[in-house]
């Protein structure tokens, strides 16, 4: 999708995605600064293991035997939260 506003400045969304049809990227642009969000998934599954945010954290994600998210961990460039 690209759009421009009313200033000119261009607006767009890309999206990427595996051969499953899971997204792995989406880049959404402003005025020609970029942010990067990506979707790592488990092995032979659609659950997502880790989600990487346009400021280069990631969020890991755990589950329980009923694939419900049992915990998460955010871990910054400086910093790691549960």
């Amino acid at each position: 999708m690209r759009e421009t506003t009313e200033a000119g400045e261009r607006l767009s969304v890309e999206n990427s995605f595996d051969q499953y049809g899971r997204a792995t990227k989406t880049t959404y642009n402003y005025g020609g600064l970029p942010r990067i969000y990506s979707s790592t998934y488990k092995q032979n599954s659609d659950l997502v293991e880790w989600f990487r945010l346009p400021n280069y954290s990631k969020i890991q994600y755990t589950y329980d035997h009923l694939e419900r998210i049992s915990g998460m961990t955010v871990m910054s460039n400086s910093e790691n939260f549960t």
